[in-house]
């Protein structure tokens, strides 16, 4: 009877441990159930000025689809809001490409974008916040917010994001023709800048 109760009390103090480790959360979820994953990393424009090379964590290209302005006081203020799209994967291996074991689709975004310049019109400061609406393939059923931060570094402007994503947040959303839709929208390069707005840099508008 000793050996058992020393037997039972271990086994409690293992689980204490692990409890207070934060492993079994962990080990419940697995790869489908709702993990958070920090992300951060760098944009840079491509030629289309609305579309941006990811890189850092994600992998990939960001898309702005929509835009719509609703705070013009040029030259020194703009704020405006719209929806976005990244396509590509989350980095796991930290090596710059979106390979097998990267979970990769899209992720969609509402966002709201406020850039600050000086009387001549020139940057001060860009910042943009985006809600995650969603996702397809290995991000469906995501949720989160990813902000974007763009400062002047010379004649340049330098954008970088950190955010988190939480993965499998919405069960619901989830579905077998995810990674169809993930492979179609990924194999279409076709997007193009919103009507009226050309898009400099991640939060900043060309005047």
């Amino acid at each position: 009877m000793k050996t058992s109760g020393y037997r039972i009390a271990a086994v409690i103090g293992l689980a204490l441990l692990l409890v207070i480790g934060g492993l079994v959360p962990t080990a419940l979820a697995g790869d489908d159930g709702p993990k958070t994953v920090h992300v951060s990393g760098t944009q840079t424009p491509l030629e289309n000025p609305a579309n941006f090379d990811v890189k850092g964590d994600l992998v990939g290209t960001w898309y702005t689809l929509t835009a719509d302005v609703t705070t013009d006081k040029l030259p020194t203020l703009l704020v405006y809001t719209g929806t976005e799209k990244f396509v590509g994967c989350l980095d796991r291996r930290g090596d710059g490409r979106c390979g097998k074991r990267d979970r990769s689709g899209t992720l969609t975004f509402d966002y709201i974008a406020w850039v600050n310049n000086d009387e001549q019109g020139n940057l001060i400061k860009g910042q943009c916040t985006h809600p995650v609406t969603g996702g397809t393939g290995d991000f469906a059923g995501s949720r989160g917010v990813i902000s974007i931060y763009d400062t002047p570094v010379g004649d340049e402007v330098r954008s970088v994001y950190r955010g988190d994503i939480e993965l499998n947040a919405v069960q619901s959303e989830k579905s077998a023709s995810d990674a169809a839709v993930a492979a179609e929208v990924a194999a279409s390069t076709a997007t193009q800048a919103p009507a009226g707005v050309e898009v400099a840099h991640a939060c900043g508008a060309e005047q």
